[in-house]
C-alpha cells in the first residue's frame, strides 16, 4: 500500500502553515572572529556581550523577526604566540557569566565564577586543535528563563563571555577567537 496524497498534502500545507505563523521558532548558529590584543599594561580583559549583532549574518536575521534570544555560545581561541620566547605568558581565564557584561578585574574574580575554564595566554596546540568552550543557558530552575530582546535592540540581550590575564607583554597580538552564538528567533515582521 502506497501512502494517501491527503496525507503528504495536508503535512506540507501544516509546514507552510507554521513556516509562516507569527510565532515560528527559527534556531541559527551565528559566528564572529577577531584578535586579543594586550593593553599598555600587559592586560587581557577582553568582555563579549551576549549580542549577535557584530557577526556578518545579522543583518538578515534583523530584518525577518522582531525578537531572538541567545541559547548557548562557543568560544575558541588560538594562540598568536605559540611558542614565543619573547612574550610573557600568564595563566588566561575565560568565563561564562548568564547575566553580566561587567569586565572582570583579577584571576581571583575569575576564579569565583563555577564557569571559569583556564588555559595558557601563550598556548601550544597540541595536535592542531586549538582551546574551546562552550555554555548554555540554564532553562530549568528559578530565575532562569532565557529572555527575548527586541531585534532594534540587541545590546539588551544581557550575560557575556568574559577573558582574562595579567604580567604580559604590552601591546601585543596574543589570541585570535572565534565566538559561535546559538540563537534562536521568533515573530516575523
Amino acid at each position: 500500500m502506497g501512502k494517501k496524497k491527503g496525507g503528504t498534502v495536508a503535512k506540507i500545507a501544516q509546514e507552510f502553515k507554521a513556516s509562516t505563523d507569527n510565532q515560528h521558532l527559527s534556531t541559527q548558529r551565528l559566528v564572529v572572529s577577531n584578535n586579543v590584543t594586550t593593553t599598555v599594561g600587559g592586560i587581557i580583559n577582553n568582555t563579549f556581550p551576549m549580542n549577535p549583532s557584530g557577526t556578518s549574518e545579522w543583518s538578515t536575521f534583523a530584518t525577518i523577526y522582531d525578537e531572538f534570544r541567545v541559547l548557548a555560545v562557543r568560544i575558541t581561541l588560538v594562540s598568536l604566540q605559540q611558542f614565543s620566547v619573547t612574550n610573557a605568558n600568564a595563566m588566561l581565564f575565560v568565563v561564562f557569566d548568564n547575566d553580566d557584561s561587567n569586565a572582570l578585574g583579577s584571576n581571583t574574580a575569575a576564579l569565583s565564577y563555577d564557569t571559569c575554564r583556564v588555559a595558557s595566554a601563550v598556548m601550544t596546540h597540541s595536535g592542531g586543535r586549538p582551546f574551546s568552550a562552550m555554555w548554555a543557558r540554564p532553562t530549568a530552575g528559578k530565575n532562569t528563563a532565557i529572555p527575548w530582546v527586541d531585534i532594534g535592540s540587541p545590546a539588551g540581550s544581557i550575560g557575556s563571555i568574559k577573558l582574562f590575564s595579567s604580567g604580559l607583554a604590552a601591546s601585543v597580538g596574543y589570541l585570535q577567537y572565534s565566538i559561535e552564538y546559538f540563537t534562536e528567533y521568533r515573530g516575523r515582521r
